[in-house]
């Protein structure tokens, strides 16, 4: 582009150059030239491939860039990028050439606006722009990117200088229609628009086009701000992105506006868990669970709440009847362990691990706690046997239930030498005690000797040490 648009001022006449002519008619022509046009948009994307397929390729962008403006279709990133790599090798090819440069770097910005290279079409329109200030195209173009964004406020002046500078211009037509799509300035279109953006917004989220579904649902939850299921579906895309404080940043803004729970109960509980509200979430839970009491979905998310409260005897109730339904879910047990152990009830923890002992259960944790309990109550005997029980098999507690083991054969055996010491003592006091007196002569009953009493003694601690080597 050589020479640029004249001044256009209100009221004056002013004569577009070749080039710019040539402007218009590939990106505008049979676009920009009714609103009536934008009640066929959806049919863009078919007429762009058909000229595409025929290597007319300013033609298939002009329809493209017309599809992805208006269309309630949404494309995957990847598919637009395929359909339009031919297009983008022969702008990119063009460029080169001094008399086409500039018509290729509009269509190239084109493309990078259409494939959702935002920042990179910026750059080419700004250049553009640089050369040719007053081109209500490139002023458009420029608007058009900001508002895909949802930057209102950035491109707000773009779009009122060309009202200004252009009235009655087809430029002005279509920019009106498109802020009004953007901003709802017209009421009797909100409805329309409202189901174009939801439309659009859950059909990027279908394809995994998070950050254009996100752009979408905020553009409803600003603009239509009682929409609960813009509001709900931001909350679930932040949760699924761990982004909690987004979620919440945007639940916040819908309770603002707008009374009762913005998800269905269940699922209100399960995000105010997420925020750790687990009192809000409890309080759910229990009006749903005096309607279902056998609800184990709700037993379980209320039983978590109060055991994250400290609530351990409320908790406590729920994890039984769940143990119950699962006996060997490892964390209802865990959790059930730990609230017993917060109530002081240890024969009840004790009690528990032997049920599930007695169950045939061969979870091996179970078998573990089972011989810690024991070894901390003092029952060595009943300790010894569940970690023989677990060394003995391929298990992840065996080297450590060997070491238990070995330990408590050692304590036993240390315990049998202080009693054998003990005994020793005991003899020693008992023969100095009968070596102090002199026998009775004639006496009726003989008692037996000091020796003979040493030697019984040592005979039993002899059979009490054989039991522990």
């Amino acid at each position: 582009m050589t020479e640029a648009v004249k001044n256009i001022v209100s009221g004056e006449t002013r004569l577009i150059k070749p080039l710019l002519r040539l402007y218009l008619l590939i990106v505008l022509g049979g676009l920009f030239c009714s609103t009536a046009c934008l009640a066929d948009a959806t049919k863009a994307y078919l007429n762009a491939k058909e000229a595409l397929a025929r290597k007319d390729f300013a033609t298939g962008v002009k329809n493209y860039y017309r599809f992805v403006s208006f269309s309630e279709i949404v494309l995957s990133n990847s598919i637009k990028i395929t359909d339009l790599a031919a297009a983008r090798e022969f702008f990119e090819d063009a460029s080169s050439s001094s008399d086409k440069s500039d018509h290729a770097k509009l269509f190239l910005a084109l493309i990078d606006r259409i494939t959702d290279n935002i920042g990179k079409a910026h750059e080419q329109i700004d250049f553009l722009r640089e050369q040719h200030p007053r081109s209500l195209l490139l002023a458009y173009v420029k608007g058009e990117l900001h508002l895909s964004q949802n930057q209102v406020v950035e491109a707000k002046p773009h779009f009122d200088w060309i009202l200004n500078a252009a009235a009655n211009s087809s430029f002005a037509v279509i920019t009106r229609s498109l802020l009004n799509f953007y901003t709802g300035t017209d009421e009797t279109a909100g409805e329309e628009r409202k189901k174009f953006l939801l439309a659009a917004a859950n059909r990027n989220w279908d394809l995994l086009e998070i950050d254009q579904a996100i752009r979408f649902f905020e553009i409803i939850a600003r603009d239509f701000p009682h929409e609960q299921e813009a509001f709900k579906s931001l909350v679930q895309i932040y949760l699924d992105l761990d982004n909690i404080a987004q979620a919440r940043e945007v639940y916040e803004r819908w309770k603002s506006a707008n009374t009762g729970l913005l998800l269905a109960p269940v699922a209100q509980a399960n995000f105010h868990c997420a925020l750790e509200e687990y009192a809000e979430a409890a309080g759910i839970l229990r009006e749903l669970l005096a309607g279902d009491a056998d609800n184990v979905q709700l037993k379980v998310i209320l039983a978590d709440c109060l055991f994250n409260l400290d609530d351990y005897e409320g908790a406590l109730p729920l994890y039984q009847d769940l143990l119950v339904i699962s006996p060997d879910d490892t964390g209802v047990v865990h959790r059930l362990k730990t609230c017993l152990a917060a109530l002081g009830k240890f024969d009840e923890t004790v009690a528990l691990f032997e049920s599930l002992a007695a169950g045939g259960s061969t979870n091996p944790w179970f078998q573990l706690e089972l011989a810690e309990l024991y070894l901390q109550a003092g029952n060595y005997d009943q300790s010894e046997v569940y970690f023989d029980l677990l060394s003995s098999a391929e298990n992840p507690y065996s080297d450590y239930a060997a070491e238990m083991s070995a330990q408590i054969a050692q304590y036993r055996h240390e315990k049998a030498l202080e009693e054998y010491e003990k005994a020793e003592r005991l003899a020693s006091a008992q023969r100095d005690q009968a070596a102090q007196k002199t026998p009775v002569a004639g006496s009726i009953t003989a008692r037996p000797s000091s020796d003979r009493v040493r030697e019984v003694q040592v005979e039993e601690l002899r059979k009490i040490m054989a039991i522990y080597e």
